[in-house]
């Protein structure tokens, strides 16, 4: 597809060269531009796919802290991992050379499409997007916004991307497991509203399958994620195990749940890790789990350099539109605890 400029978007949409940049600028309504003109303009620039970047010129005309990105965050349950991603932000920010303003976007997962004003009218220069659900990233594959987009924790044919690999974090998990000499495990997680969580449990059973050890549908409990949903769902496996089902070990989908189902091991009894051991997805904040009594063995979420990723990608894609999509995978590392290991202080 041939390079698409300003020139092509003046002359699609009928106006001077002067209007357009003006519009995309973000300076209509102070130069008083008309509300159709800017309709026309953000139309002709939707339909040629034209993407603005920061030239050296711009650069040099104003500072870069004059230029936005977006960061759209779902505040659900993952209103409490917000403080690590943006940790990562800030430090690379601070490592940057430019410092580019950042401006919080809340949006509710699956509802995405909502937004789509504030990216068609260039509220912003550049967007970061986490925590999108299936629905949303179907409606990003649809569209060709005017600036650069990076995901997080997605896969995506058209936007760059930071990513881990989910299927590993199911292995790493099984595998820890079973060398600490649990053979009972039992899968406490919440609803599938990305495919990678999906992912490392179905990974976790098919790694604990080729070692001989069958999980059956019902050896799941799918609960609220967080602390208060973990503690929850800790009493309904208790009831279930004074019922006759034979657990060791617990697989929890964030390091809130698992806090949560610790707890109400510990207030029925149990030891950990001598009666039930407890792994989970470390996507929280770190300390909590470190400092917690018994510390939780998690497999850590590298989230602070995969935000870092998302600023460098971001800054990558405000200067040049040729760099293509690239998607940067990162290793993710298991901690191992008290929770799943007796001899860890």
């Amino acid at each position: 597809m041939a390079k698409v400029g300003i020139k092509e978007v003046a002359q699609e949409a009928g106006v001077s060269l002067s209007t357009v940049s003006i519009i995309i600028n973000g300076k209509a309504e102070e130069r008083k531009i008309s509300q159709q003109t800017q309709e026309k303009v953000w139309n002709a620039v939707e339909k040629l796919q034209f993407r603005s970047n920061i030239s050296a010129k711009n650069l040099k005309e104003g500072s870069s802290s004059d230029f936005v990105v977006a960061l759209f965050w779902s505040f659900d349950f993952r209103r409490t991992m917000a403080s690590r991603f943006l940790a990562g932000l800030q430090a690379q920010k601070l490592k940057s050379r430019e410092d580019f303003q950042i401006v919080i976007y809340p949006y509710k997962s699956g509802e995405l499409y909502k937004e789509k004003e504030a990216f068609i009218r260039k509220k912003f220069h550049a967007a970061i997007i986490a925590n999108t659900a299936r629905e949303d990233m179907e409606f990003l594959e649809t569209m060709n916004f005017p600036m650069p987009i990076v995901i997080y924790n997605r896969h995506s044919q058209k936007y760059s991307s930071t990513n881990i690999d989910d299927a590993r974090i199911g292995k790493i998990a099984a595998d820890h497991l079973y060398e600490r000499g649990f053979r009972k495990p039992f899968l406490i997680t919440a609803e599938y509203n990305f495919p990678g969580m999906s992912l490392r449990n179905i990974s976790f059973c098919n790694c604990m399958r080729d070692k001989g050890i069958q999980i059956k549908e019902n050896d799941f409990i799918v609960g609220e994620n967080s602390s208060h949903g973990g503690a929850a769902c800790g009493e309904a496996l208790i009831a279930r195990m004074k019922e006759g089902t034979e657990v060791d070990c617990i697989f929890c989908a964030s390091d809130a749940l698992a806090r949560g189902t610790a707890y109400s091991f510990i207030k029925n009894g149990y030891r950990i890790p001598e009666d039930i051991g407890i792994l989970a997805i470390g996507n929280g904040d770190s300390e909590l789990s470190e400092f917690f009594i018994p510390s939780i063995s998690v497999i850590n979420i590298p989230m602070e350099q995969m935000s870092a990723m998302c600023y460098e990608l971001v800054e990558k894609g405000m200067y040049r539109q040729d760099i293509g999509v690239e998607h940067i995978f990162f290793d993710t590392e298991l901690i191992s605890r008290r929770s799943t290991d007796a001899t860890e202080s």
